[in-house]
C-alpha cells in the first residue's frame, strides 16, 4: 500500500494490486497508510501494537481483521470494531484495550458464561446455537431478542420452521453492574449479557399481571401460565 495523496478527510493510495483507492481518513487508515505512523505497522504492513503488560493487537492478512492476545487468550476482532481498536492504539489506551478484550471474551464465550450463571435453572432451560429456550415456551436469542412460541403453528404438521414470534418485554427494575470470575480474571458483564440474563430471569417467573406482556401470548399458553404463576388477565 502506497500513499499518493492525503487531504483533509480522505487519502488516495495505490494498493497491493497496483490499483488506485480513495480511503476515508479514519484511525485505521491513518495507522495503515501514513509514513509517520510506520511504528504501528510490522514489516508486512499490517497494523500491530503491544499494550505493555496487558496484551497485543495484530492485524491478520485480511484488512481490518485483528487477532487480540490478552491474558493468554486469543480473540478475533472484526471490521466494525477496527477503528475503535485503532483509536486505542493511537493513544496507547491500556484501560480501553482491557475493556475491549473483556467484551470480546464475553462474545466468544457467551453461551458458557450464561449457562454457568443460570445453572440453578438448568432443568428448565435448553441452550441451542442461537439462544436460550425457557420451559419450551420462550426463547432469548444471544443478541438479546425475546420470542414466544407460536402454539397455532405447532398444531399444523406442515409448519417446520418459524415457530417463534417476537416478544416485547422490558424487565422491571435497574440492571446493576455485575462482575464475574473468568479465566482472564474478574470482568464486568457487558450490557448485552445483562439484557439476556434479565429477560431469561423474567420469563422463568413471568409477571402475569403485566397486560402488555400477556396480550402478546397465545391464549392457551397464557391460561397455562396464569394457572402456574398466578395473576389475572383483565
Amino acid at each position: 500500500m502506497k500513499l499518493l495523496e492525503h487531504k483533509k478527510d480522505h487519502m488516495v493510495i495505490m494498493n497491493d494490486d497496483n490499483k488506485i483507492e480513495t480511503l476515508p481518513e479514519t484511525s485505521y487508515y491513518l495507522l495503515k497508510t501514513l509514513p509517520e505512523y510506520n511504528i504501528y505497522r510490522n514489516e508486512e504492513g499490517r497494523v500491530t501494537w503491544v499494550f505493555s503488560g496487558v496484551g497485543t493487537a495484530t492485524e491478520t492478512y485480511d484488512r481490518k481483521i485483528f487477532n487480540i492476545e490478552f491474558m493468554g487468550k486469543r480473540f478475533q476482532l472484526r471490521e466494525l470494531q477496527a477503528d475503535n481498536l485503532c483509536d486505542l492504539i493511537l493513544h496507547n489506551n491500556i484501560e480501553g484495550f482491557l475493556k475491549m478484550s473483556e467484551a470480546l471474551y464475553q462474545v466468544e464465550h457467551q453461551r458458557d458464561i450464561i449457562e454457568s450463571l443460570l445453572a440453578p435453572y438448568a432443568n428448565r432451560l435448553y441452550f441451542e446455537p442461537k439462544g436460550v429456550i425457557i420451559d419450551d415456551n420462550f426463547k432469548i436469542g444471544y443478541e438479546g431478542t425475546a420470542y414466544v412460541i407460536d402454539t397455532e403453528k405447532l398444531k399444523n404438521p406442515k409448519v417446520k420452521k418459524d415457530k417463534w414470534n417476537h416478544l416485547c418485554i422490558v424487565p422491571k427494575g435497574i440492571i446493576r453492574k455485575q462482575k464475574i470470575h473468568t479465566p482472564i480474571g474478574e470482568v464486568e458483564l457487558s450490557p448485552i449479557m445483562q439484557t439476556i440474563l434479565s429477560k431469561v430471569v423474567f420469563l422463568l417467573n413471568p409477571n402475569m399481571k403485566d397486560k402488555v406482556f400477556t396480550d402478546q401470548l397465545p391464549r392457551d399458553l397464557c391460561k397455562c401460565l396464569i394457572d402456574e404463576f398466578g395473576g389475572k388477565h383483565d
